[in-house]
């Protein structure tokens, strides 16, 4: 008798392979997902009071005594799909300023690399010049 493992695995496979016969449905339409889909996201701590703050003047504005933060990430999603140039936009330069900080922190590194390469370097001929 297989495992539960080896069922699960000979039943993907046959699904991919019926995939690939002619007139198949394409993937991803063959099932519709009933369940959320749980994602996990990681926040700067000022990126964090941002989100806490809008919510809690949100909550303010929708006379409620509290927004929840997984229901505000809802709304902005949804509001970022109806906008999404704004969106690539935003990522556009989140990514250029990454990109520039990466290059002065490299910058930085090799400064101090070569800054601590000839300190080296000064000893190392200091240190012959007086066996000498």
């Amino acid at each position: 008798m297989p495992t539960e493992q080896e069922r699960r695995k000979a039943q993907m496979t046959a699904a991919a392979l019926s995939r690939t016969e002619p007139g198949a449905r394409p993937a991803g339409r063959t099932a519709i997902r009933s369940k959320p889909v749980r994602i996990t996201l990681d926040l700067s701590p000022e990126l964090y009071r941002q989100l806490t703050q809008w919510a809690h003047s949100a909550a303010i504005e929708l006379d409620v005594p509290r927004v929840a933060l997984a229901d505000a990430v809802r709304a902005m999603i949804k509001v970022s799909t109806e906008s999404p140039d704004q969106v690539i936009d935003r990522l556009r330069r989140d990514r250029q300023l990454l990109t520039r900080v990466a290059a002065r922190r490299a910058d930085w590194q090799r400064g101090a690399i070569e800054t601590w390469a000839l300190a080296v370097c000064e000893t190392c001929v200091k240190s012959r010049m007086s066996t000498r």
